[in-house]
């Protein structure tokens, strides 16, 4: 399908990255996967959720939370009961989901583990890929 250069200034495995496609499912995947080291250039180290504000976090939460009560009407919908964030990093749309319906169900996915411990609304935070069965066995999910 194509080629995905790196574009992060820093010490990475791989240069570049071939972009392939599933047939089945239509999803595109980088391939090989970054090793768990570039992972933690990319994410850990970048520190890149540390720029929020309590005000910015309220806009961002509240924008998600209207989002998420419009397409519960489109659903003909009053209540959300559980929620899949996949990438979830700090979980903002499982916040906007508590903040709608505080007993919702919360899973978020994300593949590296930097943003998990700050998000005390998740009621499961994985750290895997999203193909993980233990996504399956808490659903069914209103949202994903």
């Amino acid at each position: 399908m194509g080629e995905l250069a790196n574009t992060k200034i820093a010490p990475l495995e791989r240069s570049k990255y071939r972009l392939v496609q599933c047939h089945d499912c239509d999803v595109v995947y980088l391939s090989p996967l970054p090793t768990t080291r570039d992972l933690d250039i990319l994410y850990i180290d970048e520190l890149q959720f540390d720029y929020y504000d309590d005000e910015r976090a309220r806009v961002i939460v509240d924008f998600i939370a209207d989002r998420l009560r419009a397409m519960l009407g489109h659903m003909a919908s009053s209540e959300l009961h559980s929620v899949l964030e996949i990438g979830a990093g700090l979980a903002w749309m499982a916040r906007a989901a508590k903040q709608i319906s505080p007993e919702a169900r919360t899973v978020a996915q994300d593949i590296t583990k930097e943003a998990a411990a700050r998000c005390p609304w998740v009621d499961h935070y994985i750290v895997a890929s999203a193909d993980d069965p233990r996504f399956d066995s808490l659903g069914p999910y209103d949202v994903i």
